[in-house]
């Protein structure tokens, strides 16, 4: 038997069809695909406010709240009434309160690329001392996919509104009664709001200075607010508990923090 030798042999290296640089572009393609693909079924709705005040009577007791169904097929919802209340640390818990509301229509079906205008009017405790805050929610009723080709149930997706309700008199009365630091470097910021009405910080002018060095100041924009602060209400007659990141420059031993309220949402 004749033995061949390997060397008779000749191997080729084959040569990927495709550079680096085509499969990043590919892949930034498909993540980016997938991106948009999430986003649009997180905006099968827009509802518009989102955030809104009411008086406890009268004219500023209602609002039209407008709902748009984005998808390519129609859809139902319901609209859900709830009490807020907060603790210490801006945590929310929440309670039925449909008898507070008027909502019409409660439940709409919505074609596709439609939109609907409901009625919310606060008919709950006239003679108010202080806000009360809710959640109107904005619940899409689920599918059932069952007897076609595809089996299950399609879940919709909610949208969760603010909605405040403040007799007008009421003002927040806002300061910052203790800053410390905590074991892992961030500061722990003790907030009190000793008004009658519900404070954002979000609508607020809040400014970090040094107390000995006068120019060591800085006002916190809008988008530094939600950076910074990840609770954003402050109940009346309570106080918040927030957990910060340092601040560049500052310290919490020698830092005064002012927050002052810049608008009401009515």
């Amino acid at each position: 038997m004749k033995i061949m030798s390997i060397s008779k042999f000749k191997f080729f290296q084959v040569k990927p069809r495709f550079s680096k640089a085509s499969i990043v572009i590919f892949f930034v393609f498909c993540m980016q695909t997938l991106f948009l693909s999430v986003c649009g079924t997180a905006r099968a709705q827009i509802v518009e406010p989102m955030v809104y005040e009411l008086a406890p009577l009268g004219n500023e007791s209602s609002i039209d709240m407008l709902v748009k169904n984005t998808k390519n097929s129609s859809a139902t919802y319901e609209l859900l009434a709830k009490k807020i209340s907060y603790d210490e640390y801006g945590e929310e818990s929440l309670t039925p309160a449909d008898d507070d509301f008027l909502i019409y229509p409660p439940f709409t079906l919505i074609e596709a690329g439609k939109a609907q205008r409901i009625k919310i009017k606060y008919v709950g405790e006239p003679v108010l001392e202080s806000s009360l805050a809710y959640r109107i929610i904005v619940a899409e009723l689920p599918v059932d996919l069952s007897g076609g080709d595809v089996s299950g149930v399609a879940v919709g997706v909610n949208f969760s509104t603010l909605c405040y309700v403040s007799p007008n008199s009421a003002e927040p009365t806002v300061n910052v009664s203790a800053i410390s630091r905590e074991a892992n470097g961030n500061w722990l910021v003790a907030i009190e709001n000793t008004g009658n009405r519900y404070s954002r910080l979000s609508d607020s002018t809040i400014e970090f200075s040094s107390v000995g060095d006068a120019n060591n100041k800085k006002i916190l924009s809008e988008l530094e607010i939600g950076d910074y602060f990840s609770k954003n209400t402050v109940a009346p007659n309570s106080k918040l508990v927030v957990s910060l990141r340092p601040l560049d420059g500052f310290k919490p031993e020698t830092t005064q923090i002012t927050i002052t309220e810049a608008r009401s949402l009515r």
